[in-house]
């Protein structure tokens, strides 16, 4: 499996989420609250011959919406912990490591929807073994 298959899986297990999980964008008409990832970059050293050292680091962001502040907070808060110092194997993907290295808020006002949208965006790395 991949890393955002395991991601998706670890992210899946937020039971307020209801499996509303999804990679880049969500779907128009999803019950909040939910998820949306996007894996931003894979870092991995080379060596001068091609070889690679070290296990790759994907930087991962994840957006949580909902219709409540507080609650939205809190969620990101529980995906931030989910992560963080998370080792294991999830999908088949082994996780050798994750840090929670940054959470921001963002109010999103929606053009024709009459209530206000919240989002948290946290920023993740996760060294992975690859297969």
């Amino acid at each position: 499996m991949t890393i955002s298959a395991a991601v998706t899986s670890r992210l899946k297990t937020v039971a307020a989420f209801n499996s509303n999980v999804f990679p880049d964008s969500a779907p128009e008409s999803v019950p909040y609250p939910f998820c949306v990832y996007k894996m931003q970059s894979v870092e991995r050293t080379y060596l001068l011959d091609g070889s690679t050292t070290g296990l790759p680091v994907a930087s991962f962001q994840f957006m949580i919406f909902g219709t409540n502040k507080i609650a939205v907070e809190e969620l990101s808060v529980e995906v931030g912990q989910l992560f963080s110092g998370y080792r294991g194997t999830v999908s088949g993907t082994q996780i050798a490591s994750s840090v929670w290295n940054n959470q921001e808020t963002n109010d999103i006002f929606i053009e024709g929807n009459d209530i206000p949208v919240y989002s948290y965006v946290n920023s993740h790395l996760i060294q992975y073994v690859e297969e």
